[in-house]
């Protein structure tokens, strides 16, 4: 039996598995919000993250931007330490969202930078998870797009276990904030029109999970 933690990152989303090892189930502990991380016009951002002490710990860190192209962070640190890049979703005219990991990270307030090769306007965000596998962390990654603009909800409907633990972030190139919720899983954090013209709008959530099915949703107007 292994414990799987769930991200997803949309109009692009990622979503993957954190296995848990075994005994204790993968539990949350700290985030810091997107309103904290926000960049524009520049090549990094940094921010301090609190990680808890505990058993099996693993550090996520989401990253959106607002170009349409194929831009992704060249790198992602947590106490000078390089983080794996677990996924990047491939752009389309709604923007690019990436995904990191760390095993073992370290405890206390440390630091997390993300780097990329030109100055860029995005939103950076890091959540810290206890309980997750160390040998294999990412059991499982999926990702899509928001296929047109007159959407208005999103739906991520993902195969867990009881224990699992769901965490999805959503991204789009398009000032939606003011009229966009979480409706299913609890807000993690949300930014959104920074940077003067940009319009980035980026929203993460996250669910514990009780039963084969378990689902992250948003809805806009």
């Amino acid at each position: 039996f292994r414990m799987r933690t769930i991200i997803v990152a949309c109009s692009l989303f990622v979503f993957l598995f954190l296995a848990r090892e075994s005994g204790a189930d993968v539990t949350r502990q700290n985030t810091v919000p997107a309103t904290d991380t926000e960049a524009s016009g520049v090549s990094t951002a940094s921010w301090s993250h609190t990680v808890n002490a505990g058993s099996d710990l693993y550090l996520v860190v989401g990253v959106s931007t607002d170009i349409n192209t194929a831009t992704y962070p060249t790198g992602v640190t947590y106490n000078s330490v390089a983080m794996t890049n677990i996924a990047n979703q491939a752009p389309n005219t709604w923007g690019s969202t990436s995904v990191w990991g760390k095993t073992n990270p370290s405890t206390g307030a440390n630091t997390v930078q993300v780097t990329f090769a030109a100055n860029q306007t995005f939103a950076s965000n890091s959540i810290s998870f206890a309980g997750v596998n160390q040998s294999t962390p990412t059991a499982n990654v999926g990702q899509g797009s928001i296929g047109s603009f007159v959407e208005t909800n999103r739906a991520l409907n993902i195969t867990t276990v009881s224990g699992d633990y769901a965490f999805a972030l959503l991204s789009m190139d398009n000032n939606q904030a003011s009229f966009l919720g979480v409706t299913t899983g609890s807000q993690e954090w949300e930014s959104d029109a920074f940077g003067g013209g940009s319009q980035l709008t980026t929203s993460a959530a996250s669910s514990a999970a009780s039963s084969t099915t378990t689902t992250i949703a948003w809805d806009w107007t």
